[in-house]
């Protein structure tokens, strides 16, 4: 599977495919505009309803691609048609429901344009810097990796690189409303709302998270032997410690929106370039020819990453006191040690079972079980607020 490509692919059919993703990132880039247009329009809602449904074509093309053996061209294809979906249905709202914008005539010129572009970077400089130090870390790890343990070693980087993601993506990718939630809270100095949304948003990422991890950790061979049949060496430890990470970062998603949406845009630059910064130091690791195994590559990356962590939660402590009066609930504190000890029964179990799948399939299932209905009473409140917790979203 990882030898050259062309035993898999044809150099034509990966060409089109990277095209194809191309100029998919290129709609990408332009339905975002639209959002923007309909955030700023306070139609947030919608926006979060096609952002949902816009995945069915990603996943839905990439598994027929799947089936008939071509799932690099099946992820390409849907990615592009998504990503149609959400400019053709972005602008039909855009359209229908803020006509004012849509009949507004464009009357800068270039000159003018450019001088504006200017001072839009200059002011939002910090939210492109901490994309740009996100988007280095992977492609800088990729390299190293190939340089020191050859492409082989770069795939089943990927693969875990790609489950674990999505196990991530899954959990977190609604979170994204907590910032406009938090900008209007945060305008208007609501901080008890802050506070309750942040709390909230905890009880729910860090169970699920607690899942997620116990899956990823107990159970990879299942997913690979599902997915791929057989699945190269020393992809399951790579995929245990990515998951680890994944979980670690989970905990601070409702943190990282906080400091954006407070205006804290340089501090949460800084707290995402310790961990860049830390990562372009493996360079060095080409030049030194040191010999590293991946796992002691990715034990590296999720040590420097708590470092991330760990500065998220200190600015979001020094500077808007929003922490540890977080961490006082007694509702978060319950659920927290709750999911420790959820994990902690599932590898006792493991320990004293087997850690085949087949052993330990049942004995995981009774304690998710006993896990979700020990938790169900401190939903049961937050589930009759579903309509204030609407509400909550100002552009709702």
């Amino acid at each position: 599977m990882f030898g050259s490509s062309e035993n898999v692919y044809s150099s034509s059919a990966l060409y089109y495919s990277a095209l194809i993703l191309v100029v998919g990132t290129t709609l990408q880039l332009v339905s975002s505009l639209d959002a923007a247009v309909l955030s700023a329009r306070a139609d947030n809602y919608f926006i979060k309803l096609v952002r949902s449904v816009s995945p069915v074509f990603t996943y839905g093309v990439a598994i027929i691609g799947a089936i008939f053996y071509s799932p690099i061209e099946g992820f390409a294809a849907g990615f592009f048609l998504a990503n149609i979906f959400l400019l053709f249905v972005y602008y039909k709202r855009i359209k229908k429901k803020h006509t004012a914008w849509s009949t507004i005539n464009v009357t800068l010129t270039f000159k003018e344009t450019s001088a504006r572009l200017k001072e839009l970077f200059k002011q939002g400089w910090q939210l492109y810097s901490v994309s740009l130090g996100m988007i280095l870390r992977q492609p800088v790890i990729r390299y190293v990796i190939a340089i020191i343990m050859g492409l082989p070693a770069v795939g089943v980087f990927d693969i875990a690189m790609r489950v674990t993601t999505t196990s991530r993506d899954l959990i977190t990718s609604g979170f994204a409303s907590l910032y406009p939630s938090f900008s209007y809270y945060y305008r208007n100095k609501e901080r008890d709302k802050l506070i309750e949304i942040i709390t909230i948003s905890l009880m729910l990422l860090i169970p699920v998270g607690a899942v997620s991890l116990v899956i990823l950790v107990f159970f990879p061979e299942l997913i690979y032997s599902k997915w791929l049949g057989d699945f190269p060496d020393g992809i399951i430890s790579t995929t245990i410690i990515l998951a680890v990470w994944q979980f670690i970062t989970i905990m601070n998603v409702p943190f990282w929106y906080l400091l954006q949406a407070s205006h804290n845009e340089k501090i949460a630059a800084i707290a995402i370039w310790v961990h860049t910064v830390s990562i372009l130091l493996l360079l060095l690791l080409v030049f030194t020819r040191i010999n590293i195994s991946l796992d002691q590559l990715l034990i590296y990356w999720t040590i420097t990453a708590l470092l991330t962590q760990i500065l998220i939660y200190f600015f979001a402590e020094s500077k808007l006191s929003m922490f540890w009066i977080v961490l006082k609930s007694r509702r978060l504190k319950i659920v927290f040690f709750t999911s420790i000890l959820f994990f902690v029964a599932n590898l006792l179990a493991g320990l004293v079972i087997s850690f085949k799948i087949e052993e330990l399939l049942i004995p995981a299932l009774v304690i998710t079980t006993l896990f979700v209905l020990s938790l169900l009473p401190l939903y049961v409140p937050i589930l009759k607020k579903s309509f204030a917790l609407k509400n909550a979203n100002p552009g709702d």
